[in-house]
């Protein structure tokens, strides 16, 4: 089969959030691969066990099916291809490699709910509370700081009151509440339960490797590209066109008195590979990034330092969960190591993958381009239950928003540091698809004439008069349209 690339356009130069805690007070979210961007979905698995055989015409570099764990993709149109993640078709749950309770690489469930227990020391019998229907599939569970995998039995568990415990991730044991009618118990899988796999490095131009996991089973998934000069992995997005390192500090507090010497905050006890300084324009929209590297590490007792809304500079009470790193010497971009950007397809939706300076690829595609628009677009699941790729610059229906001084009518849209606002509004219900990064959204609009005056109210605010932020713009909802007006992209299964 001919490689994707081989039909590409070259342009030289992102707990899973799906999971949610039935609790009224959440615990730590177990550490668990982001997902994507905000999250009320089906309580029913996402999607039916994949077929066997791949449909004509896929190809990704960056993955390839087992015969247990199947690669699952948005297809935008011919050769157009988005691999979103892995589908365990044994566990029917979506998967990423990531280490486990035995110390090795395993595909381990995307979307796990919180474990609790009956007892103040966290060691009785572990169980899972009943769950809200905003969640990406409740079959496993795990707590913020053990590595073990649960999974829900039909096994009722009897509680008495309704207070809960779960480990919190720093060694102790919390109490929460938690609407324990309905509980089962949570039984704890072997690391054996999910498919293991190995890392195997690839050379790529300028330094960086291509990391790939290959599982037992025969599939193979892009991890993550790193940075071998550094020792980091690469954020392929943060910079168009180079690799910045993920592990960075960013500044917000100063070592002196007079809020001159900037300090970078980290929350590891291991440094940062780099610190970075925001610059924003006059309205608070982002003008570009400074890069430094990492200078002396701030001793324990050491005072800090931030500026108050008057400019004036004043002692600052430290975060103990952050490690502080004075500013070292600047970074030239330069020195990064350089991306490409391909568009793969020949339709009118096309995929962007990041790939070295010989075409390589670095990652999966991480999104589509509208080349009859000429623009990106974001993939969304509709009220009409399609997939569809809707234009980044779109404004977002803003519930609580108005344009009339009773908060009675008059929805206002949003858009945020877009210098030039796109034709149409979208509406999320702030909920996951349970693929990828794909939300939720329901009806589409028109643009309407830009709002003289915003107003705000909830059900704990009055409508009241809120000034806009420079960074938005408040519009009108004009004409609703039909969701059709974005072109469809399928959700398939290799």
């Amino acid at each position: 089969m001919a490689s994707a690339f081989g039909r590409s356009l070259v342009i030289v130069g992102v707990f899973a959030a799906c999971s949610a805690d039935p609790a009224p007070v959440a615990p730590p979210a177990p550490e668990t691969p982001d997902a994507g961007p905000v999250g009320v979905e089906d309580a029913s698995p996402p999607v039916p066990p994949p077929p066997d055989a791949a449909p004509p015409g896929f190809d990704d570099p960056s993955a390839r099916s087992g015969t247990r764990l199947r690669v699952r993709y948005l297809e935008g149109g011919p050769d157009a291809y988005r691999t979103t993640d892995l589908w365990d078709k044994e566990l029917a749950a979506s998967c990423r490699f990531q280490r486990a309770a035995d110390g090795e690489l395993r595909c381990l469930p995307l979307q796990v709910v919180a474990v609790y227990y009956a007892d103040a020391t966290c060691t009785a019998e572990p169980f899972m509370l009943p769950v809200q229907e905003n969640v990406c599939g409740d079959a496993f569970g795990k707590t913020p700081n053990r590595e073990t995998i649960f999974r829900r039995t039909t096994s009722p568990k009897e509680l008495v009151g309704e207070i809960v415990y779960y480990p919190d991730g720093a060694g102790g044991c919390t109490a929460t509440f938690g609407a324990t009618a309905g509980a089962t118990v949570a039984e704890a899988l072997p690391s054996t339960t999910f498919v293991r796999g190995a890392a195997a490095d690839e050379p790529r131009a300028d330094g960086m490797v291509a990391r790939y996991v290959e599982g037992e089973d025969g599939s193979r998934y892009l991890q993550a590209t790193r940075d071998v000069t550094r020792g980091t992995d690469c954020d392929l997005a943060f910079e168009p066109g180079r690799c910045v390192p993920s592990d960075r500090a960013p500044v917000g507090l100063f070592s002196n008195a007079g809020c001159t010497m900037p300090v970078g905050r980290h929350r590891s006890p291991s440094p940062p590979a780099i610190i970075i300084e925001h610059r924003n324009m006059a309205n608070g929209c982002l003008a570009g990034v400074d890069y430094y590297e990492v200078g002396a590490k701030l001793a324990a007792d050491a005072t800090l330092y931030g500026r108050d809304a008057t400019g004036t500079c004043t002692p600052r009470t430290r975060d103990a969960a952050y490690s502080y790193y004075a500013r070292g010497a600047p970074i030239s971009l330069s020195s990064f190591p350089e991306v490409t950007l391909r568009l793969e397809g020949t339709g009118r939706l096309r995929a962007r993958r990041h790939a070295d300076a010989d075409g390589k690829p670095l990652a999966q595609a991480h999104a589509f381009w509208d080349a009859e628009r000429d623009r990106e677009c974001r993939v969304g699941r509709f009220d009409d239950g399609a997939y569809r790729c809707f234009p980044v610059d779109s404004g977002l229906y803003d519930d609580g928003y108005f344009s009339d001084v009773a908060c009675s009518s008059g929805a206002l849209a949003s858009y945020h540091c877009r210098a030039e606002p796109g034709p149409h509004i979208v509406r999320s219900d702030g909920s996951r698809a349970c693929v990828g990064d794909v939300y939720r959204y329901g009806r589409v609009y028109e643009r309407g004439p830009a709002a003289a005056q915003v107003y705000f109210t909830n059900p704990y605010v009055p409508c009241e008069a809120r000034p806009a932020p420079p960074s938005m713009q408040y519009f009108n909802i004009g004409a609703s349209v039909a969701s059709s007006v974005f072109p469809a992209v399928e959700l398939k299964t290799e």
